[in-house]
């Protein structure tokens, strides 16, 4: 696979037409892409990387393997077309559109490398492996917000690090996105908006997802690592599955509600919650049915935190709850006080008690 050892920024203008004949000719490093499709020759990136052209304004259908070390950047009205590869090491900047067709259409974006995505990403096939970090975020902050696109009908791998802070449109698309590292939809994330009535399938065996904004996903299936955030979580296929010992759903961040809507939860391995003060503590709350039947409860208090006597904290809520937490893991108490689990047809409450109450939990 060739190397890229410096920037190459493919510049091109919305107003500029051209067309491309059979030439082909190798350009250096010095001259614009811009120029060599204003003299209508296809271009070769350096170290015989191949780049053919297709007709259209700003359109560049790439089949071949470029490394890059340096920065490469789709500027403002240019749609590039991989057909090849792309091995990233350094930077690469998606400021207009990106498409993947085809099987052998992969980009591995290595751990130091950084993908910068305010504009459209579309997966049609082949995949998407990121080891690095990936940013979906306006190119001048809140100017651009809700620009963003990303479709995905192959596969988007995530073993890094991606993060959603836009407000993000979808086409869709039948494939899935794979987390095993840490994604993240932050407090103005939004995807995909609601206006856009596609979605795709979320699967994460380890790793983290952090829900702080909205994500909806066609069908959730965590059977390890971590759900947390403050935000919502929505399900188009009405069911979401937190299965197995190594799942886990931790509310808030660190404290707060987490919310899962339109779905029914059946939540395996753990439930996290944190304990700040009255009034003050993490919750889940399920627009829907929960199932708690085979789910361990971890309870803990924030430092410098002693919740009186009597003290009541609802740390879930749904439209029904079947079951009950196999063994809770509570915080001791002073001398002569206990919790008490409190479980309803829509709520569970933690309370804390005086001795004596044969419901005691020690």
């Amino acid at each position: 696979m060739n190397k890229l050892n410096q920037v190459i920024r493919v510049v091109f203008f919305l107003q500029i037409l051209f067309s491309v004949n059979s030439a082909r000719a190798d350009i250096s490093d010095s001259i614009e892409c811009r120029e060599a499709l204003v003299n209508n020759v296809a271009y070769t990136i350096p170290y015989q990387t191949a780049i053919s052209c297709d007709r259209g304004v700003g359109s560049v259908t790439y089949s071949g393997d470029l490394t890059n070390y340096g920065e490469f950047t789709v500027a403002p009205g240019f749609n590039l077309v991989l057909e090849g590869g792309i091995e990233n090491y350094g930077t690469l900047n998606i400021y207009y559109e990106l498409q993947f067709r085809g099987n052998a259409a992969v980009i591995t974006n290595r751990a130091s490398g950084i993908v910068n995505s305010p504009e459209w990403l579309f997966v049609h096939s082949g995949k998407f492996d990121n080891y690095g970090t990936v940013n979906f975020a306006p190119i001048h902050g809140d100017a651009a917000l809700g620009d963003n696109l990303l479709a995905i009908n192959g596969a988007f791998n995530n073993f890094g690090t991606c993060r959603f802070d836009d407000s993000i449109g979808s086409a869709g698309g039948a494939g899935a996105f794979k987390n095993q590292g840490k994604f993240e939809i932050t407090s103005r994330g939004n995807f995909p908006k609601e206006d856009y009535q596609e979605s795709f399938n979320y699967v994460q065996t380890k790793g983290e997802i952090e829900v702080n904004g909205f994500f909806r996903a066609k069908s959730v299936n965590i059977s390890g690592g971590r759900l947390s955030g403050n935000g919502t979580l929505k399900i188009d296929s009405g069911t979401a599955s937190i299965v197995g010992s190594k799942g886990v759903i931790s509310p808030g961040a660190p404290i707060g509600t987490l919310t899962i809507s339109k779905a029914d939860l059946i939540l395996g391995g753990s439930l996290d919650i944190e304990l700040s003060g009255p009034q003050n503590n993490d919750k889940l709350n399920v627009d829907g049915s929960l199932n708690l039947s085979n789910t361990y409860l971890n309870v803990l208090l924030r430092p410098g935190f002693l919740p009186p006597i009597g003290t009541q904290f609802t740390i879930a809520n749904a439209t029904h709850i079947t079951g009950q937490f196999l063994v809770p893991v509570l915080p001791k108490l002073p001398f002569g006080a206990c919790w008490l689990i409190n479980y309803t047809d829509t709520a569970v409450m933690l309370e804390t008690s005086g001795g004596g109450n044969s419901s005691c939990i020690d």
